[in-house]
């Protein structure tokens, strides 16, 4: 249809407003097309994509042990958690013993914590029944000190536990716990902020280097 001369004044006169209805429509129409596509895919939902949420995968076999992979996406990036179960009946006597593990009540150091500096290891051991530490209780991975010697040898026994404690680069550790002098400490990965969501993500992803 051919446009009158007093149309295309209207048109010219009216530019702006025409161009703000041409952008408005636009975004009702990809608003329409993104909730048609939620609606199959919870996995598009903007509360899904910044609000960290976790997928779940588990494999077993036949020895008995479950593996679960938990991929979460968080604020800060993403990050894998895995989680190894181990089940009745493939349970070894060692396995079954570190579960069935109740420290003596007696005992004023019910547990012997080992760090293996070089496979980046924790170990909690148990008491045995003729005093020693000999039952594995738990294992973790770890991340020692980046140089040589800043995870010093030496013994030492926990005396502060600290919900957040401040960092040397300015992050947070949570579930501090010093158990030796000279800012010596158990610490979980680093977090930017006092903030149990505020997870710095990259660092998670290193543990155990």
């Amino acid at each position: 249809m051919r446009l009158t001369r007093k149309q295309k004044r209207w048109i010219r006169q009216h530019r702006g407003l025409i161009t703000f209805i041409q952008v408005l429509v636009l975004v009702l129409i990809i608003g329409l097309i993104y909730f048609i596509a939620t609606l199959f895919n919870d996995n598009l939902k903007i509360s899904n994509i910044f609000g960290g949420k976790e997928e779940t995968s588990q494999e077993s076999t036949n020895t008995g042990v479950t593996q679960e992979e938990t991929t979460a996406k968080g604020q800060n990036g993403q990050y894998i958690s895995r989680l190894v179960t181990l089940s009745e009946p493939e349970l070894t006597d060692l396995q079954k013993a570190a579960m069935e593990y109740v420290p003596d009540a007696s005992a004023q150091k019910p547990y012997l914590i080992k760090v293996n500096r070089a496979a980046n290891c924790v170990t909690v051991y148990g008491i045995d029944a003729n005093g020693f530490y000999s039952v594995p209780v738990k294992a973790m991975v770890c991340s020692t000190g980046k140089n040589v010697g800043d995870t010093p040898l030496g013994n030492g026994s926990i005396t502060n536990k600290y919900t957040f404690h401040p960092m040397v680069d300015g992050t947070y550790g949570q579930y501090a716990v010093r158990f030796m002098e000279g800012g010596i400490l158990f610490h979980s990965v680093p977090y930017y902020t006092q903030n149990k969501n505020d997870l710095e993500t990259e660092q998670f992803n290193l543990l155990g280097e």
